[in-house]
């Protein structure tokens, strides 16, 4: 049934019971919405929730919460999504309009139906309450969970980061030690060795494969040389 003929029947009943059941299955259908839906369901059902729940709290007459509703989503504010926070000038309006047709049913009058009614509007209070913390929770979950994103993606990259240039510390360091062992060696053979305590013989048995850089022969170092 929809609203509009949710509406008609409370027209024809003089009351607002249809609404409420009507409301209360919204709700319950939002509550069980597919998980696809999930961030949006508890913050729609909390609000129709309260929407209704507000109305039947604050208005005198029974029949001004269906005249205030009819006026609410089918004029005032049709089309604008979600209820937002109640229109107290529309209130008035819809009290006026109850008197006016006769409809003055207390909604706060004894009698059973009436308590049925405020039990049915509690219920409908603490479960738009309890939508409301279970929303605050979901969004908190969800915050943290971009948060822990966030420090796995930078922790991720400065590991990244601290890995290249210790691989371009690795590498210089490889290459200056390679250049440093070429320079040793190349100045080793440069420096001609002791000859302090050899006897001429061991000299040039020791030489006898040097080539002199001086005179070009082979067989003596530079500094024998008997060309220089």
């Amino acid at each position: 049934m929809s609203v509009v003929e949710t509406l008609a029947q409370c027209r024809s009943q003089q009351t607002s019971a249809p609404l409420e059941t009507f409301f209360s299955r919204l709700v319950d259908s939002l509550t069980n919405v597919a998980d696809d839906h999930a961030d949006f369901a508890p913050i729609a059902a909390g609000r129709v929730a309260q929407f209704l729940s507000r109305v039947r709290n604050t208005a005198e007459l029974d029949m001004a919460v269906v005249f205030y509703v009819e006026e609410y989503l089918l004029r005032a504010y049709r089309g604008r999504g979600l209820p937002t926070p109640m229109d107290h000038e529309l209130l008035k309006r819809a009290e006026k309009t109850a008197k006016a047709n006769g409809t003055g049913a207390s909604t706060a009058a004894g009698g059973s139906a009436a308590a049925a009614k405020a039990a049915q509007s509690e219920s409908l209070t603490a479960m738009a309450e309890q939508l409301k913390e279970v929303t605050k929770a979901m969004q908190s979950l969800s915050k943290l969970e971009g948060r822990l994103a966030q420090v796995e993606q930078k922790v991720g990259s400065q590991t990244s980061a601290l890995e290249q240039k210790l691989s371009a510390l690795d590498s210089r360091m490889s290459s200056q030690t390679a250049t440093f062992s070429n320079k040793l060696e190349t100045l080793s053979g440069r420096i001609p060795p002791k000859d302090s305590g050899m006897t001429p013989e061991q000299i040039a048995a020791r030489d006898k494969n040097m080539t002199c850089t001086i005179c070009g022969e082979k067989g003596h170092r530079a500094t024998h040389c008997p060309n220089k």
